[in-house]
């Protein structure tokens, strides 16, 4: 056995172990670092690390487990125990004439044979509830044993063939039921002495009955995942017909759409900058050019005023300028047009 898988089995030991050198630890501390309160903090502190170490603890798992139901497995032939807390009771399945299988999904995964388990298949004659009953009782979590309202003990067995599924790379070990706390109380079966030697036989009739339980309750299993997954591929593909007939009618909405805005627009230029949206035209752009590089002139001129006399006294150069701009301007004007 490894040293963690020891720890876990023996946590509660280890606890007792380490609360009573936390302990004895204290009473040095003290007596070394306040040799004058000693006498009073050293007791003090003693039994708080003691009572809170050995029942805080078994308070605060006690209440951490209480609320999962607790069944306790002596696996056969191993002859091992296994402690698993349930979850919210799993899906019941009938696989065959009184025999019904049932999923536990398991609240604390636990390790069975190198591999972290997280759910269990338990194969079972008659209904679950007529098998299963919790009580009160004592259960064991990482080692520690606590009170618990609902605890019940059952003896399972595997079958060669039949003992593990593997589901998405997800091992799941699967057990037959052999007895329980309420078969007590069901009708005792008849037992009919075989004339003839017959353990073989029934012991292969038993390992085919579970072998055929099992496959049942995977086919039953497997069926439903397909069914699901054949509804979810037919509604993809419903929407990828929707949408591959919406993009065949995509060329002739964009055709109509864009004739219209021609028709309200009068030319394709304003048609394009329509559709373009509200993204700053080239004649704005041209404005705000037009407007910098004026009041940079505006500025030249008002920082050099020996540049505006030079020119008022040049008068042929002032017409050639005057000239210049109205030809711009009325050019301008007729390619708007």
């Amino acid at each position: 056995m490894k040293v963690g898988e020891w720890m876990e089995s023996r946590m509660q030991d280890a606890l007792m172990i380490g609360v009573l050198v936390a302990s004895f630890a204290w009473l040095i501390i003290v007596g070394s670092l306040l040799p004058e309160y000693a006498e009073i903090f050293g007791p003090i502190g003693y039994f708080v690390i003691i009572f809170g170490g050995l029942f805080g603890t078994e308070i605060a798992v006690r209440e951490y487990v209480n609320s999962y139901p607790y069944l306790r497995l002596l696996v056969r032939p191993e002859n091992r125990w296994l402690h698993v807390f349930l979850k919210p009771p799993g899906a019941t399945r009938r696989v065959g004439p009184d025999m019904y299988s049932t999923t536990l999904d398991l609240r604390f995964p636990i390790k069975f044979d190198g591999h972290m388990v997280k759910r269990i298949e338990l194969h079972h004659t008659g209904q679950w509830s007529e098998r299963i009953k919790f009580r009160r009782g004592t259960c064991v979590w990482s080692g520690f044993s606590v009170p618990h309202p609902q605890t019940e003990i059952l003896e399972v067995y595997r079958v060669p063939k039949a003992s593990v599924m593997v589901d998405r790379s997800e091992v799941v070990p699967v057990f037959i039921l052999k007895s329980a706390s309420q078969d007590y109380y069901r009708p005792a079966q008849l037992s009919i002495e075989p004339v003839f030697n017959a353990e073989d036989l029934i012991t292969r009739l038993e390992t085919l009955e579970a072998q055929l339980a099992e496959a049942e309750r995977q086919k039953s299993e497997w069926h439903q995942r397909a069914v699901a997954a054949e509804e979810i591929a037919e509604q993809q593909k419903a929407e990828i017909r929707g949408l591959m007939e919406t993009k065949s009618g995509l060329k002739e909405l964009a055709y109509e759409y864009m004739l219209t805005i021609y028709q309200a627009c009068g030319s394709i230029e304003k048609a394009l900058q329509k559709l373009k949206g509200t993204t700053i035209s080239r004649e704005i752009v041209k404005y705000i050019a037009v407007t910098v590089i004026s009041l940079a002139v505006i500025a030249l001129l008002w920082a050099n005023p020996n540049i505006v006399e030079a020119i008022a006294s040049n008068v042929l150069f002032l017409i050639v300028i005057i000239v210049v701009a109205v030809a711009a301007i009325v050019y301008i004007t007729r390619r708007r047009k």
